[in-house]
């Protein structure tokens, strides 16, 4: 038994030696079949594009049928066409029938009557006798409106009293009261100027016109 099984072991180590490339080549074909199958990273890009492709198909699916036949051009209504009248075809005095329509009565329109009026002369003009008169008569000279200018009225000298003197011999300091101001040479009370201080009156002057006023009285 034990040289049974060395020969046949022996056939078997023979057998393999021999046909080495076979069992390389079903090893090749069973790790080829195991490598072909898709892995899941392709397939979820095919699932990707074909949910892309339905998308396009149903979106132009969509517009197609809510514009069929592409967008129809809105109805403008065509000008009218304007028929020029026909002539009148006239049948009977009296009646007047249009063409190509139905006859109708024409309504008898009054015929104007002319009546001769008789042409009036005009009247004759007649000249007035003009008086005769001894040569051409001269119009009579027009008086001249007479233009009055109003004279200026005259300025009157506002009212001034004189309330208090200080006098100082042989000076301009002198200064006086008037109407409550206190005023001194050259001053102007109510638009009158001061010209002169005296020991008991003062020299006014307005509007060109000069006049003294005692001390403690008014002009």
């Amino acid at each position: 038994m034990s040289s049974i099984l060395k020969a046949l072991k022996k056939l078997e180590e023979e057998k393999s030696a021999r046909t080495p490339d076979a069992l390389k080549i079903d090893t090749e074909i069973l790790r080829g079949g195991s490598s072909s199958r898709f892995p899941y990273r392709n397939v979820t890009l095919l699932a990707v594009l074909f949910f892309i492709c339905g998308s396009l198909f149903t979106y132009l699916y969509v517009k197609r049928g809510a514009n069929p036949a592409g967008t129809a051009a809105p109805n403008v209504p065509s000008p009218e066409r304007t028929i020029p009248p026909r002539a009148a075809v006239t049948e009977d005095p009296g009646k007047v029938v249009p063409a190509g329509r139905p006859r109708r009565q024409a309504q008898d329109a009054p015929v104007p009557v002319s009546v001769a009026v008789p042409h009036a002369k005009p009247p004759k003009h007649t000249r007035a006798a003009m008086p005769a008169t001894a040569g051409h008569a001269q119009p009579s000279a027009v008086a001249q409106p007479v233009v009055t200018v109003p004279s200026a009225p005259s300025r009157r000298i506002p009212t001034l009293r004189v309330d208090g003197i200080a006098y100082h011999f042989g000076s301009a300091d002198s200064l006086a009261v008037v109407n409550g101001n206190t005023v001194f040479v050259g001053a102007t009370v109510e638009g009158v100027k001061v010209e002169d201080i005296g020991k008991d009156h003062i020299r006014f002057s307005y509007g060109g016109e000069k006049f003294d006023v005692p001390l403690g009285k008014s002009n």
